[in-house]
């Protein structure tokens, strides 16, 4: 065991001493070749080290007394051998990145920028494989086996999301057997995306500020955003979308760069994809749409050619309303925009934004102002950027339930205009004056990250329930609960499964006919109708192995 751990310790000693020798001459990147080496090999140690703890590791007992009272040792132990390999995994991706790095124009404030980005992410990766997880990531899961199992197409107009999310997972079920694992495995995977969009994030802002260190400031603010750290790591498509509209923002970057078609091909093959990923990218194309169509008409050098314009426009438009049917247009994903009685209002979730992260939308606002003083290597950025961040805040207010995650896009762009203005002030100031702001963000985003997700909220007891059901169950019993915690087993009302308003349950009819095995009790279940809980109470008995799960006394009878 010792021989194992020495090399990641070596590792991690030799990275340490390469950031301090960075941070002495920062300039010259003498130091980055041996920094990036020694990082992909800490990150190759943790991850070996990982794998071995994973298959020749004693897994602690899950017993009934342990999940009453779970020890943090317990919990650690458990958790272990997934985050070595997500610490890993990061590492030799970050290696990767530090590589394409020219350290050249870099000064020290950008190398401390750097390295808080680098531990933050180290927090993130530890977090991915511990959080708690949200109920929508157990059912895009279980949407996924639904598909692998032909239980649901692989694709339908009347889907509530894009499937490209379970397309993916269903890749990823195909190449192991069933059990958490594929948990794991999704929840890394999006982390590592969630990575990649920061990347993309970066070369946007280094594109169009023509700056290294708003390049940094933006990744870095983004990373302390109270959006980003609640729904970046969650098994989500909205995290698909925001990185193929980041990746088709930067190909229309390039394209105005360099004036070659392949980036305009390559914008609408990013756009396509994040529509793919989430219904939503609709708002960043219509926003880009907008600055493109007030472009083409400031070009125009007569009054008639915009008036015929206009006017073919909405010909065109209304031709389309009129002949395309509405049931294909509301199915295609915009159900959500006809006003019904589950509508609330954006304000709960962007006062607590505005709460945890008053910088951004102050820094927002007050580039607003300055739009004008605004240096972007091409005019047309700026408005992009401005155009993207009002028209996604604009259509919250349009939605029925706009939940934080439909915040995301509009978050990211806000920051790019943010770290802009940031990035000024830092140029106006010096070393001390930078390091007391940075660290004035970091400090309450790393605590946050720390004790709300690594420490209080883990997934420890649902993943112990996901696996106590897969253990006791068979491939065809039937499990009830809210949102598909079995993932592998099937639920007595499948496909419509799904139960976002329990006190509004009727379906009880069915559910006694069905042949149900096994029901989960969650958050959901106490929500029920007086008479459905009755009947559980009266055919379903507490199972020793789990508190949460109940076993029915004689299948079949009601």
């Amino acid at each position: 065991m010792k021989r194992l751990h020495a090399p990641a310790i070596c590792s991690w000693g030799h990275f340490y001493i390469g950031v301090r020798n960075l941070m002495k001459n920062p300039g010259t990147g003498k130091y980055a070749a041996s920094l990036t080496c020694t990082l992909l090999l800490a990150g190759m140690a943790c991850v070996a080290l990982g794998t071995f703890f994973y298959f020749y590791r004693v897994k602690p007992a899950a017993t009934a007394g342990v999940l009453n009272n779970i020890d943090w040792g317990w919990e650690l132990s458990y958790h272990l051998p997934y985050v070595l390999i997500s610490m890993g995994a990061f590492s030799c991706l970050f290696s990767l990145v530090l590589r394409k790095i020219d350290f050249s124009g870099y000064e020290r404030p950008d190398v401390w920028l750097l390295s808080l980005i680098f531990i933050t992410l180290l927090f993130y990766s530890i977090s991915s494989q511990i959080r708690f997880l949200d109920n929508d990531e157990y059912e895009h899961l279980h949407n996924a086996w639904m598909m692998k199992e032909h239980t649901i197409p692989f694709f339908s107009l009347h889907f509530k999301h894009s499937p490209l999310l379970e397309w993916i997972t269903v890749f990823f079920m195909s190449l192991q057997n069933p059990s958490t694992l594929i948990i794991r495995t999704m929840r890394l995977f999006i982390f590592l995306l969630s990575c990649g969009s920061l990347c993309v994030i970066y070369l946007i802002a280094r594109n169009v500020f023509n700056s290294y260190r708003t390049a940094l400031v933006s990744v870095w603010i983004v990373l302390c955003n109270f959006v980003w750290m609640e729904k970046s790591p969650e098994i989500r498509p909205d995290n698909l979308m925001v990185f193929f509209c980041l990746l088709a923002f930067l190909a229309l970057i390039r394209f105005h760069e360099t004036q070659r078609s392949r980036y305009i091909f390559l914008f609408v093959l990013g756009s396509l994809l994040s529509f793919l990923g989430k219904q939503n990218a609709a708002i960043f194309i219509f926003s880009i749409g907008l600055v493109v169509f007030r472009h083409v008409l400031g070009s125009l050098r007569t009054r008639r050619f915009g008036i015929i314009l206009i006017t073919t426009g909405i010909t065109i438009t209304a031709l389309a309303v009129l002949m395309i049917p509405h049931d294909i247009i509301l199915d295609i994903g915009f159900k959500h925009l006809i006003p019904n009685d589950n509508k609330f209002w954006p304000t709960r979730f962007l006062y607590k934004i505005l709460e945890k992260n008053p910088e951004i939308f102050l820094l927002f606002v007050a580039q607003i102002f300055l739009f004008k003083k605004i240096k972007t290597s091409h005019p047309i950025f700026k408005e992009y950027i401005l155009s993207v961040s009002i028209v996604a805040l604009a259509f919250l207010f349009l939605m029925n339930r706009p939940w934080m995650q439909e915040m995301i896009v509009m978050t990211v762009f806000m920051t790019l205009l943010a770290a802009d203005a940031l990035s000024r002030l830092f140029r106006k100031t010096g070393v001390i004056i930078c390091t007391l702001i940075l660290l004035a963000m970091a400090i309450p985003a790393n605590r946050r990250l720390i004790k709300k997700y690594i420490v209080k909220k883990t997934m420890t007891r649902d993943l112990i329930t996901t696996e106590t059901i897969l253990k006791i169950s068979g491939k065809n019993d039937l499990v009830f609960d809210s949102y598909g915690k079995p993932i592998f087993r099937h639920h007595p009302l499948e496909p419509r499964y799904l139960m976002y308003f329990p006190e509004k349950f009727s379906r009880l009819e069915l559910l006694e006919k069905s042949r149900t095995k096994f029901l989960i009790k969650d958050s959901y279940y106490p929500r029920l109708p007086q008479k459905t809980i009755h009947w559980f109470e009266n055919n379903f008995r507490k199972t020793k192995k789990d508190p949460n799960i109940y076993v029915r006394d004689m299948a079949g009878r009601k």
